[in-house]
């Protein structure tokens, strides 16, 4: 018996589309974000703000991203050996998406910190993050060629920048990385006193600078060292059974799962920061200037725009010599402020990755 399968048409995949669209959206969002005003830079309309706008599926799932960026912090991007950061944050985006990815880059002859492009999306996968990889470089003119990337220990996001960017180093946020193995030790019922010493500079950081082939060989064993020793010297009790689970959690996550390149430093001599703290504070700023948690589309253009003006005209006053250029410390790289941050981290968060890394542009 023959059987014939018959699929949908053009026309129904464009009704399923647009129904989606318009269930999801509404008839004008995306409308309102792409023409004038909200479109232009305010002091200059002949500078564009609004970068670019695209929809496709995941499945069965359709995605937005849009992305943002003034011209003149997009230039910044385009400077050779640089270092950037990549974070997002779901507080106070507009309704219906997921969160907003901020694209910060160091500007060396500034010495600031500058959020260079925001990316809203409707989702966390490797494909999305990965188009919005491909559609900052766009904005630039494929131009970008940083020497390090520096984000969260999600394997959707490391996939998609080490994708983007293959001759970049890719390192994983020290924050995120201490955070994650804090988390893990109270979940093992390891002690407050115990965490807080493996916690301490030269504890359990130190793994993050010595030769990766020595992390199993003999780096863990001296973290071990020094967190016993510490706990007799303080007459603390040590859960050596504990510690052992947490040590086999170590090796399957931080090892086999993450390799050792998305987090040791060792092969690393001028890294600029090696956390994304500069970007997570900027998250909080941004979340503030935003006034309520899920502001309309409009808002939410307007209110980008109005912070990259504030970059544009500090850079201005470095430029210009009416304010000092910033004076900033390189960190020693076994040494780090752990500092709060207001997004909470999932410490074994998984993130749905496509298998193919390239979208279909």
């Amino acid at each position: 018996m023959n059987t014939i399968a018959i699929g949908i048409n053009k026309t129904q995949v464009q009704g399923r589309f647009y129904r989606t669209k318009l269930k999801n959206f509404g008839n004008d969002v995306f409308v309102k974000i792409k023409s004038e005003p909200l479109c232009s830079v305010r002091e200059n309309s002949d500078f564009k703000f609004f970068q670019y706008h695209g929809s496709y599926y995941e499945g069965d799932v359709l995605h937005h991203l849009v992305l943002w960026g003034h011209p003149a912090l997009l230039d910044r991007l385009r400077a050779r050996q640089t270092s950037i950061f990549v974070d997002g944050t779901f507080r106070s985006v507009p309704a219906n998406f997921n969160q907003l990815v901020i694209v910060m880059v160091f500007d060396a002859i500034s010495n600031l910190y500058i959020p260079s492009c925001y990316a809203l999306t409707t989702g966390k996968t490797t494909k999305v993050y990965d188009y919005v990889m491909y559609h900052t470089n766009t904005a630039v003119d494929f131009t970008m060629d940083p020497a390090y990337i520096s984000c969260d220990f999600e394997q959707a996001i490391i996939s998609a920048v080490k994708h983007q960017f293959p001759r970049s180093k890719v390192i994983g946020c020290l924050f995120h990385f201490k955070q994650a193995l804090r988390r893990k030790m109270l979940k093992e019922g390891i002690s407050e006193n115990e965490v807080g010493i493996a916690m301490q500079d030269g504890a359990i950081d130190e793994l993050t600078t010595v030769r990766p082939s020595e992390i199993i060989r003999s780096g863990i064993r001296n973290v071990k060292t020094t967190i016993m020793e510490e706990c007799q010297d303080q007459n603390i009790p040590y859960s050596t059974e504990k510690w052992r689970k947490f040590w086999k959690y170590f090796v399957r996550a931080w090892i086999k799962k993450y390799k050792p390149e998305d987090w040791n430093v060792y092969a690393v001599q001028d890294i600029v920061n090696r956390t994304n703290n500069p970007l997570e504070r900027y998250n909080r700023t941004l979340n503030r200037a935003m006034g309520e948690p899920h502001p309309d589309i409009g808002k939410f253009a307007v209110v980008l725009e109005a912070e990259a003006q504030r970059y544009v005209d500090s850079l201005a006053d470095v430029a210009n010599r009416r304010v000092r250029t910033p004076r900033r410390v390189r960190p020693r790289l076994s040494s780090y402020v752990i500092e709060a941050a207001e997004d909470s981290l999932c410490e074994d968060e998984e993130v749905a990755s496509d298998s193919s890394l390239s979208p279909e542009y």
